[in-house]
């Protein structure tokens, strides 16, 4: 049912898109941003169905698949021409709001393509594209991730670039249109999902391209999730994370793959510890990958008398 819950992308992804390859797929950047009105809450209230205006399907209205769907909540398709778009998620439970989940793909200030994420509990990530990084603010503090084996951060990015909006069924899940009609000159979709754990009915609030301006989520008469879409919108620097507008103060993150001959470089924050992402590979300290690399700890033995953080060189090996 939760098809479209980003910070679980960002734990369990990284292993996903390893297992199908590494390329140098190339991202075109797109920014779109959650403002997804949820049918104006007609079905929420009697009066408001008795004011709204249902209207019959064009032909091409009927016409609509959930391939179509799909492709025109992509990533590629939402920015094109377009600054950002910023997704927000609110999930329920008997009746109540118990947390929410907030995600933009686009641009920033200076024209860099970012991703960034947050919800109710406190978690940030930021995608430093650029720098080939991320920056994350949870229960450890602030610190900067990378993903340093081949490929991973690259395939990462262009999933949550490309699926963020509208996911395809998953398999052993199937969504089907139940009704297609205009409310009050709004195209309203409305979808069955089934899979192993219930039965979901999708309301989809669509403009006349298909791109998803809102939806609810029911089970029953349950409202079990609603989401807003804002799109064209401008890329807005999480306030946890509003040192990253500090360019002053960088360092150098060098990764040698010994069991490649390829060496990466990371220019990043010198602001803020590292953290290794890895999948099927380690970090060490020393060329013959003896001694462990212990992520955050370690580096934040290396801190100046100043707290900023040195140049340091890593070895990774599988």
């Amino acid at each position: 049912m939760m098809k479209r819950i980003y910070r679980l992308l960002l734990v369990v992804l990284g292993g996903i898109v390893f297992l199908t390859g590494c390329g140098d797929d190339k991202l075109v950047m797109t920014t779109t941003e959650n403002t997804r009105t949820t049918t104006e809450k007609q079905t929420n209230s009697e009066d408001a169905t008795e004011e709204a205006v249902t209207e019959a399907p064009s032909d091409e209205d009927k016409a609509l698949t959930l391939s179509m769907l799909y492709e025109a909540n992509k990533g590629d398709a939402l920015l094109k021409d377009s600054t950002g778009v910023k997704v927000q998620l609110d999930f329920y439970g008997n009746g109540n709001q118990w947390g929410y989940e907030t995600y933009f793909i686009g641009f920033d200030s200076d024209g860099n393509y970012v991703q960034s994420y947050e919800n109710s509990e406190g978690v940030c990530n930021v995608l430093d594209h650029r720098r080939g990084c991320w920056y994350v603010s949870d229960e450890n503090g602030i610190y900067t991730k990378i993903y340093p084996e081949n490929g991973i951060s690259d395939r990462l990015v262009d999933y949550n670039h490309n699926e963020m909006v509208y996911e395809p069924s998953k398999e052993g899940t199937t969504e089907e249109i139940k009704d297609i009609y205009r409310m009050n000159g709004s195209l309203i979709l409305e979808t069955q999902v089934s899979g192993t754990d219930g039965d979901y009915e999708y309301t989809y609030v669509l403009d006349d391209e298909y791109k998803i301006l809102s939806y609810e989520c029911r089970s029953g008469n349950a409202l079990v999730m609603s989401e807003t879409t804002v799109l064209n919108t401008t890329f807005q620097v999480p306030s946890v994370l509003t040192g990253l507008e500090d360019r002053t103060n960088e360092r150098i993150i060098t990764v040698k793959n010994v069991d490649y001959g390829i060496e990466y470089s990371y220019s990043v924050s010198a602001l803020y510890p590292v953290d290794f992402e890895m999948y099927g590979a380690a970090i060490y300290m020393d060329e013959e990958c003896t001694i462990p690399y212990n992520n955050i700890s370690q580096d934040m033995e290396r801190r100046d008398e100043n707290g900023i953080y040195q140049n340091l060189t890593l070895y990774l090996k599988q």
